[in-house]
Parts: C-alpha cells; structure tokens; sequence
C-alpha cells in the first residue's frame, strides 16, 4: 500500500504543472459546452458558445456579424438599392454642411511636394517632441488638402429632374466605399502662424476652414485634458495642431450594414496616412494618438458623439 501511495504521489508530482496550467486557463476561458462533441467544430461555433459574448467579448462579436455572405439577402438588398443613378446623385451630392455662425476662412493652394513617395515612406517617423515654433499656414492647409481635399470630378449620367440632375460629382484624395465619404477633418489649431487659436472644421468641397470654437470659448488647459494620457510622452505644449478625424457610421451601415464600420476604420486609416506622407514631406512632425478622451474632444468640436463620433487623431508640430 505504501509503495502505490508513493507512485501516486510522483505521478501528482509530475502532473502538478499541466493540473495548474490547467487551472490557470479555465479560469479565464469558459469551457465551450460543445467541446465534446465529435462533428466538426467550426472557429465561430465554439465561439459562440461562449456564454458571456454580451458583456465583454464585443470585437470579436463584431467580427463574426459583419462577415459578407451571399446568401444575407438583405445585405444584396442594400447594396442594390445604392445601385441606381438617383441613388448615386442623392448620396455622392449629400454634403454636411456645418452649421457655424462664423464665416469660412480660405486656405491657400496646396505646396506641391516635392519629396517622391519612396523616400516619403522610409523617413516617416513618429514624432513626439516638437520645437516652440508655430507652423506656416500654407503647409498646414497643404496636409489637410492631401489628406482628404478635392483632386477631381466625374462625370455622372444626366437624370430628367428638375432636382437631381447635377453633372459632376466631386472625388478626394482618400478613397471611400461606395463614394459615401463619411469622414470629416476638424482641426484643433494650437501654434499656426495666421490662424487663431481655436476649434475648426475642414470643408473639402471649397478647400476652406469653417471656425467651430474661436479662442474665448477654448482653452489650452481644456485641450491638453482631453489628451491627458498623451501628455505624458509628448510635449503639447509645442504642438502647432490637433487633427481629429470623425466619421458618421450611419452613412456607411445604410449600405454595407454591419461591414460598414470596417470601411470606416479604412478610410480613417487612409487619411491619416496622406496626412502623415504629406507632413513628412513638408518637414512637419506628426505622430498618430488614440490617448485621447473621446467624450471631451467630441464635445470640443461639436459633436454628438452618437451619429458621428472620434475615430481617430493626429498630433503634429515643427521639429
């Protein structure tokens, strides 16, 4: 008896290790209640066995529900109904027009850039200390213009209405799915020679600055709180100016349904990308910064954080 109590022991001696892992793993991860099932279990399957989906696991959720299939007969649905020429004039004309009691300031013609593509991508860095130097207003209206400014028409099929029948439609420099353009640039200006300090809208349409917040209605201190967690790596106090990308989901999900988000985050992406480009190529530092609370910069350029929302912001200054 005392021998096979000792084997039994070295046998628990020696499983301890695997029992803890054991132990360990379950304790974060449910067991799916089809794991002993033999047909064959599919990634999705199991996962959505998982019993606390609703609360805490909303990316993954997310990614399962918005994956395209041709047998969603309502996702074919919405997408043939944006395919009609009505349809195409309704949406690609449908510009928001910001309300603002300020007049538009005119920015000047882009600078033409002078650095090729190539070299622009392998010097792009990530800059997060900035000199005490303010920036000129034509490189600012430069990034902004290639980042999501008008660099076309096309032509559209003429419509017999009195109402929809314009000729042309314009195109940006950042692609969009399905020409919905659901993105808007607002600028935080902060050291911009020519430009007050304040909150303000990009219009791409005029190559324009709308004010959203003139300086009496802003301080620096509530700018810099509403980057809290960045402040501690960069120094704000330099920056020329804050570009916050926004986007209005619902332009996008009346379409694409559920996909649409991943288009957003695309076009958000490709945008701050033409920014980064263009800056690098001006001698313009930037860097990109998801430090942020979403609720107070929301508020700070005016939005309802509902029907448009912060996707994403850029930090730039001289170096």
């Amino acid at each position: 008896m005392e021998k096979e109590g000792n084997l039994k022991i070295k046998r628990y001696q020696e499983e301890l290790p695997l029992i803890r892992s054991a132990v360990s793993f379950n304790s974060f991860i449910t067991i799916s209640p089809f794991a002993d099932v033999t047909a064959i279990q599919t990634g999705d399957l199991l996962y959505r066995s998982f019993p606390y989906l609703e609360s805490n696991r909303i990316g993954e959720t997310y990614m399962l529900n918005s994956k395209s299939s041709r047998y969603r007969i309502n996702d074919v649905f919405g997408i043939n109904l944006y395919n009609t020429p009505v349809a195409f004039v309704c949406e690609t004309k449908n510009e928001e027009r910001y309300i603002s009691k300020h007049k538009e300031i005119e920015l000047p013609r882009p600078v033409p850039l002078k650095t090729s593509l190539d070299k622009a991508i392998m010097r792009r860095r990530s800059h997060r200390r900035f000199e005490e130097v303010s920036i000129p207003l034509d490189r600012l209206a430069s990034i902004l213009y290639y980042g999501n400014g008008i660099n076309g028409k096309l032509s559209i099929p003429s419509i017999d209405s009195e109402f929809l029948n314009p000729s042309e439609v314009k195109l940006h420099t950042s692609s969009s799915a399905g020409g919905l353009y659901p993105l808007n640039i607002f600028l935080i200006a902060t050291r911009v020679k020519g430009l007050d300090f304040g909150v303000y809208k990009y219009i791409p349409n005029e190559n324009s600055l709308l004010p959203v917040i003139k300086e009496k209605q802003l301080s620096m201190d509530e700018v810099y709180s509403s980057l809290q967690p960045a402040k501690d790596v960069i120094n704000l106090e330099n920056a020329g100016f804050i570009i916050v990308i926004t986007g209005m989901l619902w332009k996008l999900i009346r379409k694409y349904g559920n996909r649409g988000l991943k288009y957003m985050f695309i076009e958000s992406g490709e945008i701050a990308q033409n920014v980064h480009l263009s800056a690098q190529s001006l001698g313009i530092g930037t860097v990109d910064i998801a430090g942020y609370y979403d609720g107070e910069i929301e508020k700070m350029v005016g939005i309802d954080g509902t029907s448009e929302f912060v996707m994403h912001t850029i930090i730039g200054g001289t170096i």
